[in-house]
């Protein structure tokens, strides 16, 4: 497909500038356009405009003889939800209008909530009550052009608009390939719009919950090009004007069949319909008037009549208003139906230049369709596994189409030592065979996959693919190869090898504070690689024992030994570095954490998405990320980075984020609630000091000391946080250990380099406090904090006898022989 620039404007504002404006496309080459402006930024109802557009969709050159369809996709007004929020020329009846789903966050990144009406769309209905949008596509946030030859991210229906415009092109080459001629801008919408993703029980542009199409928020819902563009071959039928309906009570009937009885079908009735008075308001624009009935037995369902469940319901009015109409029969569908279009109400010359005043075309699409009898073939399950030598049953499953009845004969390829039979043979379609493979035990161990063939008395036939996953023996023994027996300075996150036995398809590790089963701390029985990297930490400078057993088909083997080693007692930070180096901060922390001693790795995350993976953060128990002066789309982790970063709290890992636009940019996530405790938060408050609570209280007031634009943040926790720092202008940092005391994280509105650095110093010791004193059990008799309970302890309490200050071990305010009591009980090492 090619591009073609045009300028709309000032030519719309000429009279007849609408339709001029189609026909200089139509004259340049062009099948469709995108638009993404319109005359009115409010609704007008069908005005002139609104018109004009219509006219040029059956006409777009008027000077040329006969008709020249031509498809205007339009952007519907990003009216930001409500009730009938759509400007001009929205409420057009033959254009595909379009509104905006979610695609990113604001850092480029895919987010789940793709099927959310992003907040910035119009919903419908039209002032006379038709249904618009159309359909809508991701358009909140995508990479649009901006000046000077630029991309960024942007918002709105303008960028979900080309993408239906773009589909609606390949839609036009796929078409042309296959039948050598055009589809009518009515066909086109019927084949967008039928195979569009239902976004029931996600959210509309306010916030509510959607129900299932047609509705005047998300149309026929979200565009599913692969759907349109990819699906085996006979399975959907397409009918461009198949009869021209005359007069009223004029019909137009096929049947057909599911071409997978096993998914629903789906049909869609389109028509160009004349055009309307153009007077605007809420006067009825509709003119010619047909109606969809798909008939199967006694049961007959009405085109836009759908029930709870979102499939078509039997009974019903017809819809006397749409030129859309949908039939949608699931999840599974009967057997033949019969399509009926009938023109219950032709007044108007639907088709101009063609026959006499009244008359009216039409296009339906139908889905998983098959309009010739016939058979299908299907296996279920798909792959099993299997201890040979034995045997498995699948079922076959012969499905007829249309009241095919001729017999098929099934057969299989299977290899060498596999046999395939069939509890009968043949068949007649309609009926479910079970098939009964049989390894023996030459086979070796692999996964087999052989074809399932159905061949009919014609010759025609179909087939389906089946695997087997063969073992023929219990697996052997495997060998441990790292972290070494009696290994020291291990990582707490230690990566495990070892030498796999023959036979074995997956392993079992277990992770123990000694050599018994009865005090594994981690324990996983699917391993697929003989490569393991532990997804949770250890504690530093302690014994751990270790071993792996193995597992295929047909059991598990024996274990291997017990192993030992002996974690590292060095703590190594993760500096995620993430800023713009505009300016370059990296410096601030790297000496902050030379200052410390520490050791230290750097993720240079070069001002994009580009982050640690949870993999990447394992084995730090301690991870600083900042993005210093960075903002508008890549500031603090995005969501493959906060995915990581749930992994990594949730194994028991420590998270700073210092960003003062990680929520300009992300807004707040699931993670921002669940794992940093942000309850809710202002952007740019311009904090000028803050105030150390909780495990931050000894810091009392600073100043913050803005080394580039200072966009600091109001933030205030969730329940189940706490304020780190409060603000002169409100809260300004969360915390939130994670359960059980395991894992946690401190997120800071405002940059740590704003603080001066002393202070910088003073908050990193409290951290340190924090992850030490969070990751083991409090040992309150270990008085001078070495670690041990000994004779220098009981120095202290003596030291400070009789007072309430100093090594106050039963905290009951005075220190005495109670509290020496407590430290000879716990003699020796702290827990």
């Amino acid at each position: 497909a090619s591009l073609v620039a045009q300028l709309y404007s000032p030519m719309y504002q000429q009279t007849g500038g609408m339709t001029l404006l189609m026909t200089e496309s139509y004259r340049n080459g062009a099948v469709a356009s995108s638009n993404s402006w319109g005359p009115s930024g409010s609704p007008q109802g069908y005005d002139i405009d609104t018109l004009e557009v219509d006219i040029g969709i059956r006409d777009a050159d008027p000077v040329e003889d006969g008709n020249q369809q031509f498809s205007y996709v339009l952007a519907i007004m990003n009216g930001n939800g409500g009730t009938s929020t759509q400007g001009t020329p929205d409420e057009a009846k033959n254009i595909f209008t379009v509104g905006s789903t979610n695609m990113r966050d604001g850092s480029g990144n895919q987010i789940p909530e793709i099927n959310d009406v992003s907040s910035n769309s119009a919903h419908g209905p039209c002032l006379d009550g038709r249904t618009i949008p159309h359909i809508v596509a991701p358009g909140c946030q995508t990479l649009s052009t901006v000046p000077q030859g630029q991309y960024e991210l942007m918002c709105g229906t303008s960028m979900a608009c080309p993408q239906v415009a773009g589909g609606v092109a390949l839609f036009v080459e796929k078409y042309r390939d296959e039948f050598g001629v055009d589809p009518s801008p009515a066909l086109i919408k019927a084949a967008l719009s039928v195979s569009a993703t239902d976004l029931s029980g996600n959210s509309d542009a306010d916030g509510g919950t959607l129900g299932h199409p047609f509705d005047a928020k998300q149309g026929w819902g979200r565009m599913d090009l692969s759907s349109v563009m990819v699906h085996p071959e006979g399975s959907v039928r397409y009918f461009d004007a198949p009869q021209i309906l005359e007069q009223t009570g004029d019909e137009w009937t096929t049947t057909v069949s599911p071409f997978d009885p096993s998914k629903p079908m789906k049909i869609m009735l389109v028509w160009t319909d004349a055009v309307g008075h153009g007077l605007g308001g809420s006067t009825p624009a509709w003119n010619n008037d047909l109606n969809l009935v798909v008939s199967s037995g006694f049961n007959s369902y009405l085109g836009n009549n759908f029930g709870s469940q979102g499939w078509s319901s039997i009974g019903g009015l017809p819809d006397d208003k749409n030129n859309m109409e949908g039939v949608f029969l699931g999840p599974t569908p009967p057997g033949q139906v019969t399509i009926t279009v009938t023109a219950t109400n032709l007044n108007s010359d639907g088709i101009p230049n063609v026959g006499d005043g009244i008359d009216q075309d039409f296009s339906v699409v139908c889905y998983n369709a098959s309009a010739e009898p016939g058979f299908s073939i299907s296996v279920d399950p798909s792959e099993q596994n299997m201890c040979a030598p034995s045997s498995v049953d699948y079922t076959v499953q012969v499905g007829q189409i249309m009241g095919y009845s001729n017999p098929i004969t099934l057969s299989s390829n299977p290899e060498t030592g596999i046999t395939a039979t069939f509890s009968s043979n043949p068949v007649v379609p309609g009926t479910d065979v079970t098939m009964t493979v049989s390894v023996d035990d030459t086979v070796s161990d692999a996964t087999y996959m052989f074809h399932v063939r159905g061949t009919s008395s014609d010759q025609s036939y179909h087939e389906d693919d089946v695997q087997v996953h063969v073992s023929g023996s219990l697996p052997q023994v495997s060998t441990l190869l790292l972290p070494v027996n009696n290994a020291v300075d291990v990582s707490i996150s230690p990566t495990f090898q070892w030498y796999s036995g023959s036979g074995a398809n997956l392993w079992q590790i277990q992770v123990s504070t000694s050599a018994s089963e009865t005090d594994v701390v981690y324990d996983n029985s699917s391993v697929e690689s003989t490569t393991f990297q532990l997804p949770t930490m250890l504690s530093p400078d302690s014994p751990y024992f270790w071993r792996i057993r193995s597992l295929n088909h047909c059991g598990l083997s024996d274990w291997t030994s017990w192993w030992t080693f002996r974690t590292t007692d060095v703590m190594t930070v993760l500096l995620v570095d993430d800023d713009s180096n505009v300016p370059d901060v990296r410096g601030v922390y790297t000496d902050l954490l030379d200052a410390f001693g520490f050791m230290y790795d750097i993720f240079d995350t070069n001002n994009s998405n580009n982050e640690p993976t949870a993999e990447e953060l394992q084995g730090y128990p301690f991870v600083i990320w900042f993005s210093g002066a960075e903002w508008g789309g890549f500031a603090g982790p995005g969501s493959a980075g906060e995915e990581a970063l749930v992994s990594y709290i949730n194994g028991g890992g420590y998270l700073v984020l210092s960003s003062q636009d990680y929520l300009y940019d992300m807004g707040l996530t699931d993670f921002g609630s669940n794992y940093l405790g942000i309850g809710s938060y202002d952007s740019d408050v311009y904090q000028t000091s803050v105030t150390g609570m909780g495990i931050f209280d000894d810091m009392g007031t600073v100043s913050l000391l803005p080394t580039f634009a200072n966009w600091t943040d109001f933030v205030s926790p969730t329940p189940e946080a706490t304020t780190a720092f409060d603000g002169d202008q409100g809260e300004a940092a969360t915390h939130l250990d994670g359960a059980g005391h395991s894992g946690g994280a401190v997120f800071l509105g405002f940059p740590i380099e704003f603080l001066s650095e002393d202070n910088q110093h003073a908050f990193l010791q409290n951290v340190i406090e924090w992850v030490d004193g969070s990751s083991s059990e409090p040992c309150p008799a270990d008085c001078n904090g070495d670690g041990v309970v000994n004779v220098s302890d009981l120095l202290a309490i003596i030291d400070a006898w009789g007072t309430n200050s100093g090594c106050d071990v039963n905290g009951d305010g005075v220190i005495d022989v109670v509290d020496i009591l407590a430290v000879v009980g716990s003699w020796g090492g702290c827990p």
